[in-house]
């Protein structure tokens, strides 16, 4: 795929966003607005309903073959805790080392235009600049396994997942890319979307929190008020 890189986290949000000038990264005030949104939300999630909640587990109380029957044939999504206590992710993947191990390494933040950025310029972006904007620039690399392969022996595929049907459909030469690093600052993250290649993906956060928005399969575009799809819509 095409790439461009930058060594300035405002040419990245130009080469992102060409059509419109560094000041509409900050139109919408969601730097000042977003803190009491997530406050009010996490203290209506205490409200909802059991079937609303996403179960929560410890590893040590579920099995493979309990993960498969109650939530991978059913489709359910859920939390299974500790399952990364073990792994060098947590002392590796500070802050203070990915800018001393990783400094000059570049990093896709673009997503769907893919702009690089080296990991210096991203940590300056994270301290200085990226509080103001509504939606900040983060890390979201699916080349880190040949651009940093050291990346690879830091977490451990955890055993409800080890058996990837994709290893017996496609070659590696043409399988779509299937892990990912991301990094970033406070309200980062991704719009609404489905999987562009509708499968499944288990996540694990390292630092910080991950706030998720899901929908049943049943829930339209309509419903939730998306005017139309695009690439990150579904």
């Amino acid at each position: 795929r095409d790439r461009m890189s930058s060594t300035h986290a405002n040419d990245v949000k130009q080469a992102i966003r060409p059509c419109v000038d560094l000041a509409y990264w900050q139109k919408y005030d969601f730097y000042n607005i977003a803190p009491s949104l997530f406050r009010d939300l996490e203290t209506d999630a205490e409200l909802w309903p059991t079937e609303m909640k996403v179960p929560r587990m410890h590893h040590s109380n579920i099995t493979p073959d309990v993960f498969v029957r109650d939530y991978e044939e059913p489709a359910r999504p859920c939390i299974i805790e500790g399952l990364s206590q073990d792994w060098l992710a947590h002392s590796k993947w500070t802050p203070s080392l990915l800018r001393s191990d990783y400094a000059s390494h570049v990093f896709d933040v673009g997503k769907c235009n893919h702009v690089d950025i080296n990991m210096e310029e991203m940590m300056k972006y994270c301290e200085r600049d990226a509080d103001q904007d509504d939606s900040p620039l983060y890390i979201f690399e699916g080349d880190f396994d040949t651009k940093v392969p050291d990346m690879l022996g830091h977490f451990q595929v955890p055993p409800y997942f080890r058996e990837d049907y994709m290893d017996y459909l496609v070659s590696a030469e043409v399988r779509p890319h299937y892990r990912w690093f991301l990094f970033g600052p406070a309200r980062s993250g991704s719009a609404l979307h489905q999987d562009p290649f509708h499968t499944s993906a288990w996540n694990t956060v390292i630092s910080g929190k991950k706030v998720w928005a899901m929908f049943p399969g049943h829930v339209t575009l309509h419903d939730i008020a998306v005017d139309s799809p695009t690439p990150d819509n579904g």
